[in-house]
């Protein structure tokens, strides 16, 4: 059974896509590690700002478009209608052209007639940025996707995960050469542009490689309306989830300034790497979980949920008990003062243990048809976030941010445990009955 594991190409694909991701993420924090010893912290923290906002506002523009490509590609290739692939990328671009002109009108009119008297002049510029690179950013998401929905897998994630923070990093490096230190923003901005139109290039000499040409008369079997109406509710948990997740950044600006994002923001980095190891894992998980449970194959169902979260907390909780033991040794290697984010770092860490703990519970319940009731408790959640985030920020400043992220967090998980165990009798939780099993099998 070994030897047959070895040779699957499951396995394979599997292995060659957790090492590009954690390529990936060994260079994200390469230009952590570069931009934070090299660049002054008001610029870091600008930057942590900049990217807090674009992934709210890119995730707003986007619609689900990223999400649901790969459902309207199955689609058509179900139906024998390969044939629509080219146009059905023509209609996301161009829905995705008008959202993110939509929602550059809106900010525009709205800082002309209110948020120019709310707004403090190096926010309105950051901002101002973000409406200049809204539409490359989400293409770029958009065009990762697409390769993989052409079953591009290992192109889209050297994208994804290499060349993406390869080209970043060089622009970087491009302004510490010529000493443009208060331009971070700028070069990601330029760096964006740049891998926006080369994967574009990509995904259309993919198009033409793989798919005639479409025709001008071509119509879709199914209307723009439609491709929204699919996409936009996938994307609603998702939209609240990423709100959470950097509601806090946006929030503690409102009362520290930039110096304190920068730290703060490399905190919030470090703590979230148990994100990468817990993808991974969900990649193998992911489709067995709904596989098993369409089929009432209850036990089998179970046995895959604690082998993932063993897996998880094997992977994960050393790296976390590293970061919570020696928090300042770890955020030294950014620059001296950013052991300012000693506390936090250990708060927001703590949050992670518990969410390793508790699995995958997002994506359980995506895979066995209970999304309406995540989206339910990601809303509450976010509301707890913002609550918390309010009335601890004020009070504790980094700290009070992070234990409001970290017990909305909790929150959530817990709540979906309990649900799950009430719906389908399963503790998707670590259990010292689960590691007691595993063991005596070994």
């Amino acid at each position: 059974m070994l030897n047959k594991l070895r040779n699957s190409d499951f396995l394979k694909r599997g292995s060659i896509t957790i090492f590009q991701r954690g390529m990936g993420a060994v260079l994200s924090f390469v230009i952590l590690l570069f931009i934070t010893n090299l660049f002054p912290e008001s610029e870091v923290g600008k930057y942590q700002y900049f990217n807090a906002v674009l992934v709210i506002v890119g995730t707003l523009a986007l619609l689900g478009l990223n999400v649901s490509f790969i459902q309207q590609i199955g689609r058509l290739k179900a139906a024998a209608q390969e044939e629509f692939v080219p146009k059905l990328y023509q209609y996301y671009f161009g829905i995705l052209f008008i959202s993110s002109l939509i929602i550059i009108g809106i900010y525009f009119l709205l800082e002309k007639t209110l948020l120019h008297q709310i707004i403090p002049p190096d926010e309105k510029l950051i901002f101002q940025q973000i409406a200049l690179i809204l539409f490359p950013y989400c293409l770029t998401v958009l065009n990762f996707q697409v390769l993989l929905g052409l079953n591009k897998l290992y192109l889209s994630e050297f994208f994804r995960n290499i060349f993406k923070f390869l080209v970043i990093f060089l622009a970087f490096l491009i302004i510490y050469i010529f000493n443009y230190h208060h331009h971070l923003i700028e070069a990601f901005i330029a760096a964006n542009i740049f891998i926006a139109f080369i994967s574009s290039v990509y995904v259309l000499i993919s198009l033409k490689k793989d798919f005639a040409l479409p025709k001008t008369t071509l119509k879709l079997p199914f209307s723009a309306k439609k491709i929204i109406g699919v996409s936009l509710p996938m994307t609603l948990s998702f939209i609240s989830l990423l709100m959470m997740q950097n509601m806090d950044m946006l929030m503690l600006k409102i009362h520290e300034p930039y110096e304190t994002l920068a730290y703060y923001g490399i905190a919030i980095k470090i703590s979230m790497i148990l994100t990468i190891i817990m993808t991974a894992v969900n990649q193998s998980t992911g489709p067995k979980i709904a596989e098993y449970f369409y089929k009432n194959q209850y036990l089998d169902l179970k046995n895959i949920v604690e082998k993932g979260l063993l897996l998880n907390n094997v992977l994960s909780l050393p790296v976390m008990l590293l970061v919570v033991i020696f928090p300042k040794t770890i955020l030294g290697l950014f620059g001296g003062e950013y052991v300012n984010a000693v506390g936090a770092l250990v708060i927001l860490t703590v949050g992670q243990i518990i969410n390793a703990f508790s699995g995958s519970t997002d994506l359980y319940l995506n895979m066995t048809g209970k999304q309406n009731y995540f989206q339910k408790i990601i809303f509450l959640a976010l509301l707890l976030n913002i609550v918390l985030n309010y009335t601890l920020i004020p009070l504790y400043g980094m700290e009070g941010a992070a234990i409001a992220t970290s017990t909305s967090l909790v929150f959530w998980n817990v709540l979906s445990v309990i649900h799950i165990k009430k719906k389908d009798n399963i503790w998707v939780v670590l259990t010292y009955g689960v590691i007691k099993k595993y063991l005596k099998k070994k």
